[in-house]
């Protein structure tokens, strides 16, 4: 697909390798049960608490990222966002569980709700009819698009409110620039900024995965593991799985 923009215009497509991907998703996964765990059981402002929220905030950038990303190399944007949505659905319980400890939370809602309301975002803001028009013309209705997304999650209370949709169309928006790292690191810090959270500044680290693959593209036993069906529908119900686990720990 092509981006114009002035008088030059770029071809998105993904960056990523399929191995990179599952890169990607394995270090958000296991920074994300860092984080969970740490709060689950560590006393709040211990040296151990903090050292793991701070590897936690690697998490939430890193799905963002590969949100984007998928967007772009996905054959089909209607099963990915389906696939989305069910964990969406099914994480739900184990997450009000393990954050309040009950089966109905309307107070606070879980990151899959963030990422599928950025992913519709996302789609609403690269609709095909849109690159017709004027770059001033879509700029605005990328930022209105936006900002009726983020008031609706911060409405919902999801995980990292109207910060989290600004990160995934700031990222997006970097995909389309010639220098997106540079772009990537400002989306980044932006996002750490308004989450007046300390732990998020570690956030700005994510741009070096964000960007390269350590060589592990090249490595046979890699093509490998990403062949494997077993570990995809693992990293499918990871979330959920994991909420659920935790839950059960704390009770005992």
């Amino acid at each position: 697909m092509s981006f114009q923009e002035g008088n030059f215009s770029i071809t998105i497509q993904s960056s990523l390798t399929p191995i990179h991907y599952y890169l990607l998703k394995w270090i958000a996964l296991m920074t994300m049960l860092t984080d969970h765990i740490a709060i689950c059981f560590l006393e709040e402002n211990s040296s151990p608490y903090i050292v793991m929220r701070t590897i936690g905030r690697l998490a939430f950038p890193l799905f963002c990222f590969s949100l984007v990303e998928s967007f772009w190399f996905t054959k089909d944007r209607k099963r990915h966002f389906f696939r989305l949505a069910m964990i969406m659905l099914i994480s739900e319980i184990p997450f009000n569980l393990m954050e309040r400890g009950t089966l109905f939370a309307p107070d606070y809602q879980n990151v899959c709700v963030t990422l599928c309301i950025g992913y519709i975002s996302l789609w609403l803001c690269n609709l095909e009819v849109t690159q017709k028009w004027k770059p001033v013309l879509r700029m605005s209705y990328c930022i209105l698009i936006g900002s009726i997304f983020a008031i609706l999650n911060q409405l919902l209370q999801a995980d990292y409110y109207w910060n989290g949709i600004v990160l995934i169309l700031l990222l997006d928006f970097s995909k389309k620039r010639n220098r997106k790292v540079l772009f990537q690191i400002v989306a980044l810090m932006i996002f750490a900024f308004f989450t007046e959270n300390m732990y998020c500044m570690i956030a700005v680290l994510d741009v070096l995965f964000f960007n390269y693959d350590f060589g592990l593209s090249d490595k046979e036993i890699m093509k490998k593991v990403i062949k494997n069906q077993t570990m995809k529908r693992f990293c499918s119900i990871f979330y959920p799985l994991h909420l659920f686990v935790l839950y059960f720990c704390k009770l005992n």
